[in-house]
């Protein structure tokens, strides 16, 4: 019976029988907010992002790329549930539903998921894109090192408004994921807004981006 509910992979699959990566893509951007039900329908599309990206892995076929759709589904998830926050189709706080405002727990989501999915959605597009391909160029794909890349790209944003920089810098040695991570995790204890998380990377600066 185990087996039924788990079914193996068979030990040689062809390319062509996993998904498209365009129309994943596809389908994520054209899921609209009417409602609860587009949450859970961009918790289904990213359950099921997952799970290809998982079998992606073990073909060793695609493998960041399925990944990357899958934090992409994550961002669209965020998208929808920051929607239906404001629309009052979803609680905000645990523990405080306004009448019939569903909780996370209810639509499937784990609360992790939906704090960094929520995090990913407030990205700007412009910012997302280049965090995404520092996150295609060095193979590191987790939400935690797109968060941690995010963290280093707004840094090295700062830095050139400040300077007054016309053109992109390029750092030569590449950054301490190490040290991102860290400031993620500060970030989680008390670091209230991305805001704060630009400053904080700048007063803590403890590799060299140029």
């Amino acid at each position: 019976m185990a087996d039924d509910l788990e079914p193996q992979l068979p030990a040689r699959r062809e390319e062509h029988e996993l998904p498209a990566v365009a129309e994943m893509r596809q389908t994520l951007e054209q899921l609209k907010y009417e409602g609860a039900k587009s949450v859970r329908t961009a918790a289904e599309l990213r359950e099921r992002a997952h799970a290809i990206a998982d079998v992606a892995k073990r073909m060793h076929v695609g493998e960041v790329e399925y990944a990357l759709v899958t934090r992409e589904a994550e961002r669209t998830l965020g998208q929808m549930l920051t929607a239906g926050r404001e629309a009052g189709d979803v609680a905000k706080k645990e523990g405080r539903n306004v009448q019939s405002a569903a909780r996370i727990q209810d639509l499937g989501i784990e609360k992790n998921l939906a704090a960094d999915a929520v995090f990913f959605a407030s990205i700007a597009d412009d910012v997302w894109a280049e965090t995404v391909e520092h996150a295609r160029e060095t193979e590191y794909t987790s939400r935690s090192s797109l968060k941690a890349m995010f963290a280093g790209v707004e840094a090295r944003r700062v830095r050139r408004q400040r300077r007054g920089s016309t053109h992109a810098e390029s750092p030569t040695v590449p950054p301490r994921y190490d040290v991102l991570l860290q400031m993620i995790a500060d970030h989680r204890r008390g670091i209230v807004d991305n805001a704060e998380l630009y400053e904080y990377a700048l007063r803590h600066r403890s590799w060299r981006w140029d």
